[in-house]
This record gives structure tokens, sequence and C-alpha cells, in this order.
């Protein structure tokens, strides 16, 4: 119970010492069920595609990622001294950024469900 309704445990723990009111206020919270509970509301997008270092995990992924998919497609241009297409190289940094952060945003999504969800 402590993990699903962090905020109602944390104000039976301040209050459980003020005497009567605090022990009124602890008798009603644990009088009540979880059908009395309303889950918080989901987080919003921005905050799961730029909190918790997202980008900055991104950035490093795509900088990794990208630059051996870069060798892989456009290695033989390049040792040719060749410059390959400027926006097929950016594209290929793109995707695994996009890709991650997708990927962190639909785990933090999963984990609030379960997190919150009876």
């Amino acid at each position: 119970m402590r993990a699903k309704f962090p905020n109602r445990i944390n104000a039976i723990e301040r209050h459980s010492g003020a005497g009567a009111a605090g022990l009124h206020l602890q008798q009603g919270i644990a009088a009540m069920t979880t059908a009395d509970v309303t889950p918080p509301h989901a987080p919003p997008l921005a905050q799961l595609i730029f909190g918790d270092g997202t980008p900055k995990k991104a950035f490093l992924t795509a900088l990794v990622v990208g630059t051996i998919l870069t060798a892989i497609n456009h290695g033989d241009t390049i040792i040719m001294g060749d410059w390959p297409p400027v926006l097929k190289v950016f594209l290929t940094y793109c995707t695994p950024y996009c890709v991650t952060t997708w990927g962190a945003v639909i785990g933090k999504r999963a984990q609030w469900r379960r997190d919150f969800s009876g």
C-alpha cells in the first residue's frame, strides 16, 4: 500500500503524533478503501520525453548507434573521400534518438500504469 498511496501514508506519519486531531486523521484514512481512491492523472507527454535524463540518454545512444550506422551505410563513400548526403547522415543519427526517446516514454507510461492500477 505504501507505493500506491504515498501521500496518504505520509499524512498518517506526519499527523500520528499530533494528539487527538492526528488520531482522528489516522482513523479516517485507515477506514478508506482502494475504491475511494482516484489515481492521479498520467504525467504529461513533455514530462515523459524530457524528464529523468531521457534527452541525454537518447543523445548518447544516437551518437554511438548513429556513428555505427553511418559507417555501415556510407563507409564506402567516406573511404573514397566523398561526402555522403548530409540529410541522410542527419536522419541516420535522428533515428536512434527517436527510438530511444519513444522507448523511454513507453516504459515510463507502463511503469506508471503498474504503479497506479488496481
